[in-house]
């Protein structure tokens, strides 16, 4: 029986001692500031035509492709592409064959890279030539 009761104090001082040595660091997560950067784009389309431009993603983040200006009928049809640029060529993922004036494109990009938008006349419907502007806002 003495025994026990010597245990005892002994087990109580123990778990005292370990009870004060818990860790009392705290870890904050910050998720990085992705600064956005605009490219903007403008040209001439005739009928039949196309032109693609490319641009460097520097982080993980959204990208916006914009048809700011369309003149002079803003409300003329024309493709609007977003891809991947492979050094020669426009690999495009999102399409809007009869964007007008004001028609926006969102995507997501996971990583660094080239990317890349396109306009054309995909649906033949330039008769006169149409100026435009593209805005891209990109990470």
């Amino acid at each position: 029986m003495r025994r026990l009761i010597l245990i005892v104090p002994v087990l109580l001082t123990a778990g005292l001692l370990a009870a004060g040595c818990a860790d009392s660091t705290t870890t904050t997560l910050t998720t990085p500031t992705v600064t956005s950067t605009t490219t903007t784009f403008t040209g001439v389309l005739k009928l039949g035509g196309a032109a693609s431009y490319s641009f460097a993603a520097t982080a993980a983040g959204t990208v916006t492709v914009t048809l700011t200006a369309e003149a002079p009928d803003a409300t003329v049809p024309i493709g609007l592409s977003l891809g991947t640029w492979n050094g020669s060529a426009c690999a495009i993922q999102i399409t809007n064959e009869k964007a007008v004036q004001g028609t926006i494109l969102t995507g997501l990009v996971s990583g660094p890279g080239l990317l890349c938008v396109r306009v054309a006349d995909s649906a033949g419907a330039i008769v006169n030539a149409v100026s435009y502007q593209v805005d891209v806002v990109h990470p």
